[in-house]
């Protein structure tokens, strides 16, 4: 029996494959084709040193080389396999027929391998679940069977063969080429990319070492003392396929797979105990029923492993829109609450503005009526009166029963009295038509786009429908209001929308200083009165302001940062339902897109600062010679 060295074959065979599947990924298709012919024509050169039964090998790496080959490759080697094989074996029979036949059927056989291993397992990974390992086991049973049968009946009519022999022969060749398949397209497949993203630790080294002493003494028990612990092996085996998965079994294989076959064909080990014949056949078919029992175990790891990584990851997809799905339900919830009590707010204001304008509407007739007559009214009294005065001139003596009826209405006293009666008159006239006015300019109900507007009218509208709350009272003197009025041009707005704001800022101002009287005395009060001041100004050519400010007692820093937030509020039960402010926030920023905010200045506990564009229809740049913002994002619009 011929031998080899091991490490010149182990170190030149892994060298050339590294550098033929460098070449696939790279597209050297021409190189490619051209390394693996070479390859396969050098490891079949070596193969065939190992003959023992009628110039048959028993160990035929080639088949699996060439598998692995072609699913790499995708078939685009199939011309490199073609050359090498028909070389290799017309060199090795010294016929070319012969050569040409044999090499035929090694090459069918990869192919058929190949296409059922594709037809089978489609683009899947071949060692990702344990049903592709079952069809990957089952195609390399299939595909030697023609391969084995067409050589050693080529072998027969060749002479080289005899018929008793047959049947050994044949089996030799199918378990060769079998192996072949189990150890080395495995191990190839799985190797070719290498270890990937994977970090090896300083923990997984020692247990490798570890495993790696195992190993070396169940072989020397096996091998070197000859010793019948051959299934030993499956220790390390399992091992390796629990904590180093795919590439540590395969790997291991490929070892076992060395060792074994070389130490039998030097006479060593276990197997060698029979003829060379028998015992590499022995040897063989124990390497493939231990590889074909760890591929399938690091199959089933491995599907297991993608099963828990697939669950985990669908379990932290389901928890994250679980997650999503709760905040959007949640903030549509919060959202629906919002918008259905600024429904509600907005349907109040737009009732009251109804209500409003159409009071209005319906005084204002008669109020017109009233005012309008009462100048004629001034008129016929005067003329009344003066004829009264020329009767009285020219007749001085009138008759008994006319002065009984002058004494009874003394008609001095009216003479007097009435002129300042119909001017009383005329200024209550002149007072409820202010009213009206301010209650029709408060309701704008007809202006439901931007329009420009006099922001003062709107104020001073506001105040008008605030007057009862701000007049003296019987047991306390009035609110004191400021204006400080600058020249502003005409804003464009949506100038019912900044009435409401208005009216709710100076209302809670109101409230602000009432709820501050409560605990003060009468003479507190008298020496001291609530104050509220209202100052705009125009900031520049594209923004103006308006602060309205009050005496009290301070907002707290807590509730401030809070004070724009709806449904917030400080008041009692029934007083507020703290949607004014956060209604007021949404106009000035998201309908007007100007800012809104809450702080303390001197001589005022609280001042409102609200900034608006002038016009709306050309953006505008923020002034910077403007009082920014506080920096709490809760204070600011």
């Amino acid at each position: 029996m011929a031998r080899f060295t091991p490490s010149i074959g182990k170190q030149h065979g892994a060298s050339a494959l590294a550098v033929v599947f460098t070449s696939l990924q790279h597209g050297g298709v021409l190189l490619a084709n051209l390394l693996i012919a070479v390859v396969l024509y050098w490891v079949g050169t070596l193969a065939f040193q190992l003959a023992t039964v009628n110039d048959v090998t028993p160990v035929w790496p080639l088949s699996g080389i060439s598998l692995a080959a072609l699913l790499i490759s995708r078939f685009r080697v199939l011309p490199g396999i073609v050359i090498g094989y028909w070389v290799l074996d017309t060199n090795l029979y010294g016929s070319l027929p012969l050569g040409l036949a044999m090499g035929t059927g090694e090459i069918i056989e990869a192919l058929l391998a190949a296409v059922l291993i594709r037809r089978w397992n489609g683009d899947r990974h071949l060692f990702s679940e344990v049903r592709c390992m079952f069809w990957f086991a089952i195609a390399v049973s299939l595909a030697p069977l023609f391969n084995a049968t067409l050589g050693t009946s080529l072998l027969l009519l060749n002479g080289s063969v005899t018929l008793a022999d047959y049947g050994l022969v044949w089996r030799t060749w199918w378990t060769a080429d079998t192996v072949g398949f189990l150890v080395f397209a495995p191990f190839l497949l799985v190797w070719r990319r290498g270890l990937g993203n994977r970090s090896i630790s300083s923990l997984q080294l020692v247990e490798g070492a570890l495993l790696a002493g195992l190993t070396i003494f169940v072989s020397w028990q096996t091998f070197g003392l000859s010793r019948p612990l051959e299934y030993m092996f499956l220790l390390p085996m399992v091992w390796a396929a629990f904590r180093f998965g795919q590439h540590g079994s395969t790997l291991l294989v490929m070892g076992l797979s060395l060792i074994s076959v070389l130490t039998t064909a030097q006479g060593i080990g276990l197997f060698a105990q029979s003829s060379p014949g028998a015992a590499m056949l022995l040897v063989q078919s124990f390497v493939g029923v231990v590889s074909l029992t760890i591929l399938i175990l690091s199959s089933t790891i491995r599907q297991q492993e993608t099963a828990e990584l697939r669950l985990k990851q669908a379990n932290e997809s389901l928890e994250l829109r679980v997650a999503e799905r709760t905040a959007e339900l949640s903030q549509l919830l919060t959202d629906l609450h919002n918008t259905q009590t600024q429904l509600v707010q907005t349907e109040k204001m737009s009732s009251l503005g109804q209500l409003v304008a159409g009071v209005a509407h319906e005084i204002n007739n008669p109020v017109n009526f009233i005012y309008g007559n009462i100048n004629h009214a001034q008129t016929y009294a005067k003329d009344l009166l003066s004829l009264i005065a020329l009767y009285h001139t020219h007749h001085p003596q009138p008759h008994p029963e006319v002065q009984a009826a002058i004494a009874n209405l003394d008609v001095s006293f009216i003479q007097e009295d009435l002129p300042k009666l119909l001017t009383s008159m005329q200024i209550g006239a002149e007072r409820i038509r202010e009213i009206v006015r301010a209650l029709r300019n408060f309701s704008r109900l007809d202006e439901a786009e931007f329009k420009p507007v006099d922001i003062h009218e709107g104020i001073d509208s506001t105040l008008m429908i605030l007057h009862n709350r701000i007049k003296d009272q019987p047991d306390c003197p009035g609110i004191t209001v400021v204006k400080e009025y600058g020249e502003l041009p005409l804003v464009e707005c949506y100038p019912g929308q900044l009435n409401q704001v208005f009216m709710n800022l100076l209302s809670n101002a109101i409230d602000a200083i009432e709820e501050w009287n409560v605990g003060r005395s009468p003479s507190e009060i008298r020496h001291y009165p609530g104050t509220i001041r209202i100052r705009t100004q125009q900031l520049d050519a594209n923004w103006m302001a308006v602060h309205i400010a009050n005496t009290g007692k301070p907002i707290p820093t807590e509730v401030r940062s809070r004070i724009f937030d709806p449904f917030f509020t400080t008041k009692p039960v029934g007083r507020g339902t703290g949607m004014g402010l956060a209604i007021s926030h949404q106009i000035v920023a998201e309908k007007h897109g100007g800012r809104l905010w809450c702080e303390s200045i001197e001589e005022f506990a609280t001042q409102f600062t609200m900034h608006i564009p002038v016009r709306q229809s050309t953006p505008s740049t923020y002034p910077s010679s403007a009082l920014e913002p506080p920096a709490n994002p809760a204070l600011r619009a």
